[in-house]
């Protein structure tokens, strides 16, 4: 190659360095301040000293100042370059632009002046033309007590370098926040609702306050404009951002199941003094005692995860490895950011804490889930198997219950045999057991054998009729006694007159044996009158008066004899037996037997009837 075309090419590729040189941004980081109110740029005569961006208001003397300007010479501009851009990564609180003399932008919203707190968002500026040589820029900064004054160092290049620092400083210090708030606020809102509904979720309504507190701490990272007072602004996000971080604590607490009585009081105790003494510590503007008074606290916090993946480790909810990433991943972010406002590291670095926290949250919320999921897996495994012992159980009570009512029925076939065996001792076995002592005596009468012999069989067959007798129908008893005892008492010659009504049901009937008992009072009553009245006439009624059944018999015959007491003794034992009353009126001649059955039930009558 010729030694000219070499020399071509050199020469065209150190323009090209330069021109890539030249615009490439380039850092103001040497500067001039002096501590002043004026609303213009001072004058040189005034009392400029050196000061090396960054500049920390409370690491240099000046966090009362209230308003200090710095003066820096630009660079001269390439021949023929566009305008260049200025960009302030950093700057607290307000801050004014003056080029050659002449105000240049100023980070108020233009509503009555109002101050925007900038000291998380950098700020761009188009120049409006090439700065000459030697251009002078004056930036003035305003901050009050509450607020730490500072200034990073600006940038000077080409607008569309800048542009891209400054999107990507926006995105890691505004936007990645703004979506870690959005997504904190959702996730706390939906525990605290979990919370709301069931009382015993203790852990998980410490989870959603924290989140949510925390959460809305972080507004003061992507806020601008307050909305309010900037003194109550700071004590508050203060105040949330402690106390977001103190339920976070008392969760990994409580979820490790280490948050006894006495370290429930002790960190609400904490709370409470930190809290008290958060607004004092912001409206002195003190960052670094607000750091030391927050620093129990994190120490806390790393215990508290600490327990966490210990406790995840030992139940198997979750891969505790990746919650103990994330534990640190925050503890690491907490340090970086607890050094950068102490001042042992530069603050134009972006705060971690926002952007590890929603990671952080994250995993709890995904360790939570599977606590739950877990808990409903163990609850359904429980339910089936209590589901599965209740079907044995219920097999083994129906099995038990149809023992006891195979028992049952043979009960009542036993104590229905019992019942008629008693009725036929009662009746035709005493009737027999008289004809067999009148057969053993001498010369027995043939017609009182014969009597006594009708006396058994009319028993006999009355007892089995009783065992088809409606419960409480007192006409179908009447009706079954006229049916077994009229013949004879047409073959003795007797006339009966029958003078019976209807009948409502008698409830003492329903109970067990109280028709059988007063079968027998009237069997007693007509078989008296054929063996003993020596009646020719007997007149039966029954009606229903006064709240009773009113049975009477009436005979002609010579009226109580001799030997009758012990039959009317049995004849008053049995009526009491079915709570009825027994009356007996002499006549000249005849006999009259009233029976009363009461309407209504006496206490207790089931119980006594089990007399013979």
């Amino acid at each position: 190659m010729p030694s000219r075309t070499r020399a071509a090419c050199l020469a065209w590729g150190l323009a090209l360095a330069c021109a890539a040189a030249a615009a490439r941004p380039v850092a103001l980081a040497g500067a001039q301040c002096v501590v002043s109110a004026s609303p213009a740029p001072p004058a040189h005569s005034a009392a400029w000293q050196a000061c090396p961006l960054p500049d920390r208001w409370s690491a240099t003397g000046r966090q009362a100042a209230g308003s200090v300007w710095y003066r820096l010479v630009l660079p001269a501009a390439a021949p023929g370059a566009a305008p260049p851009s200025l960009w302030l990564p950093l700057l607290s609180m307000n801050a004014e632009l003056w080029l050659q003399g002449q105000r240049l932008a100023a980070t108020t919203d233009g509503a009555g002046g109002r101050t925007t707190r900038h000291w998380n968002h950098p700020w761009l500026v188009a120049l409006p033309q090439a700065p000459p040589p030697a251009a002078l820029l004056h930036v003035r900064v305003q901050a009050s007590a509450i607020n730490e004054g500072l200034l990073a160092a600006p940038w000077l290049g080409e607008a569309h370098a800048l542009r891209e620092r400054h999107a990507r400083t926006l995105l890691w210090r505004v936007v990645l926040p703004g979506w870690g708030l959005a997504f904190g606020l959702s996730l706390g809102l939906v525990f605290l609702l979990i919370r709301l509904h069931d009382a015993r979720q203790q852990a998980w309504g410490y989870f959603g306050a924290g989140a949510v507190l925390w959460s809305l701490g972080t507004l003061n990272l992507t806020l601008v404009h307050l909305p309010g007072p900037d003194a109550l602004w700071e004590t508050a996000v203060h105040v949330t951002q402690f106390a977001g971080l103190l339920c976070l604590v008392m969760f990994g607490l409580a979820f490790a199941q280490v948050l006894g009585a006495r370290r429930r009081r002790g960190l609400l105790l904490y709370g409470a003094g930190a809290i008290v003494l958060m607004p004092w510590t912001a409206l002195r503007g003190t960052g670094q005692l607000m750091m030391l008074l927050m620093l129990p606290l994190l120490l806390a916090g790393g215990h508290a995860l600490w327990a966490i993946v210990r406790h995840t480790r030992g139940q198997r909810l979750a891969s505790p490895w990746a919650l103990a990433a994330a534990a640190l991943l925050t503890l690491l972010a907490a340090g970086h950011d607890w050094a950068a406002r102490v001042g042992w590291l530069p603050l134009e670095r972006p705060f971690m804490l926002p952007l590890a926290a929603p990671v952080l949250l994250a995993a709890l919320a995904w360790m939570l889930a599977q606590a739950h999921a877990r808990l409903h897996a163990d609850l359904g495994r429980a339910n089936d198997a209590l589901e599965h012992r209740l079907r044995e159980r219920e097999a083994a009570l129906a099995l038990t219950h149809a023992q006891q009512a195979r028992v049952q029925s043979e009960l009542a076939v036993v104590q229905e045999r019992a019942r008629i065996l008693r009725d036929m001792h009662d009746g035709a076995g005493a009737h027999l057991s008289t004809a067999i002592r009148m057969v053993d005596a001498a010369a027995p009468s043939n017609a009182a054998l014969a009597q006594t012999l009708r006396d058994a069989l009319d028993q006999l067959k009355l007892s089995i009729d009783a065992l088809n007798l409606p419960p409480g129908d007192v006409v179908a008893l009447l009706a079954s006694v006229r049916y077994r005892l009229a013949p004879r008492l047409e073959q003795a010659g007797i006339a009966l007159t029958w003078d019976v009504h209807d009948l409502p049901t008698w409830p003492m009937g329903r109970h067990d044996r109280a028709m059988q008992h007063l079968l027998f009072i009237v069997f007693e009553i007509v078989s008296n009158v054929l063996q003993h009245a020596r009646a020719t006439q007997l007149c039966v009624r029954a009606e229903c008066k006064a709240g009773r059944i009113e049975l009477a018999f009436a005979d002609n015959g010579r009226g109580m004899a001799d030997g009758s007491e012990p039959a009317l003794k049995t004849l008053r034992a049995r009526a009491r037996l079915i709570g009825a009353g027994v009356e007996l009126d002499q006549a000249q001649p005849g006999l009259t037997l009233r029976l009363a059955l009461p309407l209504a039930s006496p206490p207790g009558a089931g119980q006594t009837m089990t007399g013979h």
